[in-house]
């Protein structure tokens, strides 16, 4: 009994080891600082500041010759509850150019608890919007919860390749796809990507990219959050605090958000987080 036991064990770890969308993962966790210091996180918020270009239909602010479509982002701040599953996402969002003065700053405060997500409005009020998959990939946009959820028995990974300096895999979570990369030096995480459809433009890579770790609490975390419309670069963020493990508040869901009738019609198309 006990040869046959260890047999099953040296085959699990033999299966284990050549599985090299498994052991991309391994890699970039235990660059993060190691699976005993990443898996019990319970919270994170990080807290910066940037600009959204507001690129669309496949041109550049900068090749049309205008900076008119410029947008500073502050007070972007991004709360997680880790054990549970729950995001908040804030942040306020003004036009620079001066043929916007007057225009009001548009706050926005997205969330989502599990397979819920909901908006909250400038009275406090929240309101639920039926784009749970949408909101779940906002959520997965950051390296130490995609790396959790890598982890997870629902996680399927496959097609693993090589991309100039980097490592990639396709990562299948239920009904979502991303595609994963990963610095092939230092193991880091180094982008997430999903194609979204466009009516226009057909499918189009959505990306963002981490660059400039630095440690916060003993994880890796980084501090530069740049993301991407099919080729163009539309967007910056610099994050200037990181919180491992504080007060996040309560990110729960409300009672009275979770029974809300589904709208007849489709729901007005919502601006993305980034």
């Amino acid at each position: 009994m006990a040869a046959v036991v260890l047999s099953g064990l040296l085959l699990r770890t033999t299966t284990v080891a050549q599985n090299p969308g498994q052991q991309l993962i391994d890699d970039a966790v235990a660059a993060m600082g190691g699976r005993e210091r990443i898996m019990p996180v319970k919270t994170l918020m990080l807290e910066g500041g940037g600009h959204d270009f507001q690129v669309d239909q496949e041109f550049a602010y900068d090749e049309l010759g205008s900076q008119n479509l410029v947008y500073q982002l502050r007070d972007y701040k991004r709360s997680y509850d880790l054990a549970n599953g729950r995001g908040r996402f804030e942040q306020i969002r003004e036009a620079q150019s001066t043929i916007f003065n007057g225009e009001r700053p548009q706050r926005s405060v997205q969330a989502v608890d599990g397979d819920i997500a909901f908006n909250i409005g400038d009275n406090g009020d929240a309101t639920r919007v039926f784009q749970a998959a949408r909101r779940r990939v906002g959520y997965l946009r950051n390296p130490l919860t995609l790396m959790r959820a890598a982890l997870a028995a629902n996680a399927t990974l496959s097609n693993v390749r090589t991309q100039g300096t980097e490592r990639l895999v396709d990562l299948k979570l239920d009904a979502i796809l991303l595609t994963v990369a990963f610095d092939a030096n230092t193991k880091l995480p180094s982008r997430v990507v999903q194609l979204v459809y466009n009516e226009t433009l057909g499918d189009r890579p959505n990306e963002m990219r981490w660059s400039d770790y630095r440690a916060v609490s003993g994880v890796q975390l980084p501090t530069l959050l740049t993301w991407k419309v099919g080729r163009w670069t539309v967007g910056q963020v610099r994050v200037v605090r990181q919180t491992i493990d504080g007060d996040v508040g309560n990110l729960a869901v409300p009672a009275g958000v979770v029974s809300a009738p589904r709208p007849l019609a489709p729901a007005p198309p919502e601006t993305a987080l980034r």
